[in-house]
């Protein structure tokens, strides 16, 4: 057997290269590990929020803000926003169990509280507000020759509402009820934006709930007069107009984590207040257009039916004193069963 030397310095070099090899794939490693974590941190940190939006009067404007991202999406929160017919929101929003940020009209909103659904009201969705005129474009209105001048002259009378049972018609009983209007007298019948000014003109109605594109026309007075301003009646009595859609959201999936659809309501708001900053901007831009909603109207008329409509505000103490006699005169007319627990549906922040 050979007895081989053994070279100390051949030794140094053959570990010291051993250990900065292993040092080299230890460091790559940990890179490659910190990297993933990184990367999947991100990924946990980022919260998506789904939000189904109603197309509704008066959305046009916040929605240019939104499509042209005038606001930044919040820090942490991914939204995705899907518009539809306010009947394809509320039946997605009352149908899913999702953690979906929907839209629900008032009596929708009531009616799932009967039937134990619960939901976040996070706020109001839309609402007819007063405008700079003094007035709302909630009302009935008559011929200007008629010998209708209060409301209690429209006993005995035909009134077309626009859906019987809905938000704005269930609005405008409570605005008669409260000028002491005997609703039992009255014979409602629908109509639509288009059958209800053509009904009046041909006299086979007395009164008749409009769209805003007839209220603030310039030639309104030479042709027409109001029966009734129940935005104002109840503005007057109550301090508010009732909102007639809220953005909801089940109360289960808010309680998981309401600081993400507080954001996502924040954000909404945010493209509401920049819509109402730039009226005149996206006013002209909607007035230039070859065709869509709007096309061709005068920048200020468009500017002036921008004052009528408010989104995304908060509920108040008023919003729930109206929404109750609101609920009342939906139960007199077999729209709701039971008038829900307004403390529960609604929690108006102090």
């Amino acid at each position: 057997m050979l007895n081989e030397s053994i070279d100390p310095a051949n030794l140094f070099r053959k570990y010291r290269n051993e250990a900065i090899l292993s040092c080299i794939i230890i460091v790559l490693s940990l890179t490659l590990v910190n990297g993933t974590l990184s990367e999947s941190n991100t990924d946990t940190d980022v919260e998506n929020v789904k939000i189904v939006a109603s197309e509704l009067v008066g959305f046009e404007p916040m929605h240019y803000s939104i499509s042209h991202r005038k606001v930044p999406e919040p820090e942490g929160v991914n939204i995705e926003l899907e518009t539809a017919s306010m009947t394809m929101a509320e039946l997605h929003t009352r149908s899913t169990n999702e953690p979906v940020i929907g839209i629900l009209s008032n009596i929708r909103l009531g009616k799932a509280y009967n039937e134990g659904k619960e939901f976040k009201v996070l706020a109001p969705w839309y609402r007819e507000g007063m405008g700079a005129d003094n007035m709302t474009v909630g009302q009935l209105i008559s011929m200007k020759d008629s010998n209708i001048s209060e409301p209690k002259d429209l006993e005995g009378k035909k009134v077309g509402l626009q859906g019987l049972a809905g938000g704005s018609a269930t609005a405008a009983m409570t605005a008669l009820r409260e000028k002491n209007v005997n609703l039992s007298k009255i014979e409602f019948v629908g109509v639509d934006e288009n059958t209800g000014p053509l009904l009046l003109e041909e006299g086979n109605i007395a009164a008749a709930q409009v769209d805003s594109s007839v209220i603030v026309q310039e030639n309104f007075d030479d042709k027409y007069k109001t029966a009734i301003d129940f935005g104002k009646v109840l503005h007057e009595e109550y301090g508010a107009v009732p909102p007639s859609q809220y953005v909801v959201v089940r109360k289960e999936h808010y309680e998981e984590n309401p600081e993400k659809y507080d954001k996502a309501v924040r954000w909404l708001r945010d493209n509401y207040e920049w819509a109402d900053e730039n009226k005149r901007q996206i006013s002209e831009v909607r007035s230039n257009r070859d065709e869509g909603e709007a096309a061709g109207e005068p920048v200020d008329l468009l500017m002036k039916k921008f004052t009528y409509f408010q989104r995304i505000g908060n509920v108040t103490q008023e919003d729930v004193d109206v929404m109750e006699a609101y609920f009342e005169t939906a139960k007199m007319q077999g729209t709701i069963d039971e008038i829900p627990d307004l403390d529960r549906v609604f929690e108006v922040e102090n």
